[in-house]
């Protein structure tokens, strides 16, 4: 049994590993650097009981707050000694551990998204409960919002819709002790919702499209239920006995619709891609070559750049595609590149700013080149402008806007013309896996036979580019890696 199974058998038994880091591609637009899980998974080696559970979310939500006061004194202890992280000071433990994004048990179609409040108040946790939007089947839509102070032993709130259809509407919230969040009452979106990085066996899959690189590491086993976890999240009812088994041991699982009565239009484009590539990949499975590729993997040095690519955030990557500028070294790519991530500032120095103060910010880290950040005087322009110095004259700055990061709890600069501002952080050999692709974010729906393979829309990676005006080079602002830094994906969205 494969990696990804022992994740799951074993998901209760320890603290899920930060494996999914970057580029967060969902419903609520952040970004987080993806990477592959499986080399954390290796530690998930112990098997966990799974019960079914019984009664409601909503009656456990108010029975939960009769913990034993060793169990509560332990609770102390332990955000007590877990503290805050830098920058974070005003968002507790449980909050973070609260933030994330979910989705309803039996039916994927309806989401919620967790993440800190303002500038602030991050503290105040933002709760955005979404709904697929059936015109455009991987967006999503907000239809009910609610801002959540977490306070100690308490896991059942009442809270007021603050969504703009709302109304002030009163529901009713269970933050459970399985790390589920339920939203009680007799509407659609009411139910139970589980987080999904450490719900689902590959969370990435429902939200971009799978390649060759995603199969490094899986056996045949691994594929199928996979590919059956698409049918799963909807509510199918498996007659495989294995599946039956399988799946029926999750919590989040119900089993709410035959199979004779399971209507395929329920899938996005990208689960239908995603679906249809994992059957393919099972039917061309070969066991020993699937071995090879996995050891040869895994003896790999890391990049030379991993220490440098951030947890959260766009990074923007650049690569030559022609072979003039890279070199094939067997399972991977080594092409010359340039490695970017946005110019930005805290929420102290926002303050700073705003005050009438200034900054300077390192916009290269090749060249360690600075400039100083100010107040805008003409905001028509942009909300700042950096100049040479502080006493610069703006009418030769360039203009700026910033957006707030409520993941990380920092402010990204850009523009209206160039959108997000980069500064480069590295410049040298960047490792592609051989099977890596390079994509338009807005055509993950779109089937393959439309799609077709041209630079701007897709392309797979294989450095083999020709172009009497120079070969297009690679580029994205969304970067899949493996553990080790390689590429698997290169998506561009924006501007």
């Amino acid at each position: 049994m494969g990696g990804f199974i022992m994740k799951l058998i074993s998901k209760y038994s320890m603290v899920p590993a930060a494996c999914f880091l970057a580029l967060l591609i969902s419903s609520c637009n952040s970004y987080e650097r993806i990477t592959d899980s499986k080399e954390a998974v290796s530690n998930y080696t112990q098997e966990s009981n799974y019960t079914q559970e019984s009664g409601s979310k909503a009656e456990a939500a108010a029975q939960e707050t009769e913990q034993t006061e060793s169990e509560r004194e332990t609770e102390k202890e332990i955000r007590k000694n877990e503290g805050n992280s830098v920058g974070d000071t005003d968002i507790s433990a449980r909050a973070k551990a609260v933030c994330g994004n979910y989705f309803k048990a039996g039916d994927y179609r309806y989401q919620l998204n967790v993440t800190p409040g303002e500038p602030d108040a991050r503290g105040i946790l933002k709760m955005e409960f979404l709904q697929r939007d059936e015109k455009f089947s991987n967006s999503f839509r907000t239809i009910r919002e609610f801002n959540l102070r977490l306070e100690e032993d308490v896991n059942s709130y009442s809270l007021e819709d603050v969504s703009v259809n709302g109304g002030g509407a009163a529901f009713t919230v269970g933050v459970n002790k399985d790390g589920s969040i339920t939203l009680q009452g007799s509407t659609d979106e009411a139910g139970d919702y589980y987080e999904c990085e450490s719900s689902l066996i590959m969370a990435e899959a429902f939200r971009r499209p799978l390649n060759d690189t995603d199969l490094i590491g899986l056996d045949l086993e691994d594929m199928q239920l996979l590919r059956n976890e698409f049918y799963a999240v909807h509510g199918r009812i498996f007659k495989n006995e294995k599946l039956k088994s399988y799946f029926g041991k999750e919590p989040w699982y119900q089993a709410n619709t035959e199979s004779d009565k399971f209507d395929e239009k329920i899938f996005t484009g990208l689960e239908k891609r995603n679906i249809a590539f994992l059957k393919a990949a099972e039917e061309n499975f070969d066991e020993k070559k699937a071995a090879e590729l996995k050891a040869a993997i895994d003896a790999l040095a890391p990049a030379p750049y991993l220490e440098l690519l951030p947890k959260e955030g766009e990074i923007s990557v650049s690569m030559y595609s022609d072979f003039e500028h890279a070199s094939d070294r067997g399972n991977y790519y080594e092409a010359e590149g340039t490695i970017s991530v946005p110019i930005t500032i805290t929420i102290e120095q926002q303050k700073e700013i705003e005050a009438g103060g200034s900054v300077e910010l390192v916009v290269d880290e090749l060249t360690g080149k600075t400039s100083v950040l100010k107040k805008s005087g003409k905001p028509d322009y942009g909300t700042y402008v950096f100049v040479d110095t502080p006493d610069g004259n703006e009418d030769y700055g360039d203009y700026v806007m910033a957006a707030y990061e409520p993941g990380s709890g920092i402010y990204r600069l850009w523009s209206d013309s160039d959108d997000t501002r980069f500064k480069r952080i590295y410049e040298g050999p960047i490792y592609v896996l051989k099977g890596a692709c390079e994509e338009y974010f807005y055509y993950f729906d779109m089937p393959e036979k439309d799609r077709g393979e041209a630079e701007g829309s897709y392309r797979m990676m294989n450095f083999n580019e020709v172009n009497p005006y120079g070969p297009t080079p690679y580029n994205g602002n969304l970067l899949v890696t493996d553990p080790k830094g390689y590429v698997k994906a290169l998506y561009f969205r924006g501007d």
